[in-house]
Formats: C-alpha cells, structure tokens, sequence
C-alpha cells in the first residue's frame, strides 16, 4: 500500500459553466465530494491555480487549494481544505491529469513552505 495523503479535483460542471473542488483523503480519511464553494468559470480564459500542503502544530495535515482570475491578485482565503489526523504526510507530489478536456498549464513551481524540512 502506498500512502496516499489527499486527492484534489477541479471538476467542471456537465454543461462547462461552473466549478467545484471534489476533495478527497487517502485510505480511511474524509470526504468532501463536492466543496460549498461553487463559482462560474470562462472556458478560453486563464486562471491561476494553487495548491498546498501543510502540518499543523497539531500534527494535522491541511490540504488547501485555491483558483483565481489571472489579472487579478492572489486572494488571501483559500477556496477549500481538508484535513487528516491519521497520517501526517512531511513530503509528497503533485500530479497534473487532465481528463476529457482540452488545457493547457503555464510555469509550474513547487514551492516549501517557511518553515518545512
């Protein structure tokens, strides 16, 4: 078995006009099949996407992702998390899969957090 901290969705809506995060933990962790955060989307238009991966003082993993306009700047809040207490994950990857669309990525940067090993 290979450990499998957490999978985060883009997932489009059936008819290309929305967007919603589809959260999901590694063996035994939670759940969020579809995130309260439901926003339109520009088919054409570019975008700026980010991800994290964090420990907590606590020892919980926090999963985070964001998207935002690319003329616009970064917003503070991230647009949804997960979190998992059974499993702290110190290092990991990222993967990039489209599936049945047409996208293209710019520049991608992997980035420790201050603070991290």
């Amino acid at each position: 078995w290979n450990v499998l901290g957490a999978v985060l969705m883009f997932t489009l809506s059936a008819d290309l006009k929305g967007w919603h995060w589809r959260m999901i933990a590694g063996k035994g962790g939670p759940r969020k099949v579809k995130s309260e955060n439901f926003r339109e989307i520009e088919l054409g238009k570019p975008y700026w996407m980010k991800t994290r991966v964090e420990t907590l003082p606590s020892g919980i993993s926090r999963y985070s992702a964001k998207v935002w306009d690319y003329d616009l700047p970064e917003p503070e809040a991230w647009d949804d998390f997960i979190e998992r207490a059974d499993e702290p994950n110190p290092w990991g990857s990222l993967l990039l899969c489209p599936h049945n669309t047409d996208v293209k990525f710019g520049n991608v940067e992997i980035i420790p957090l201050p603070g991290s090993n």
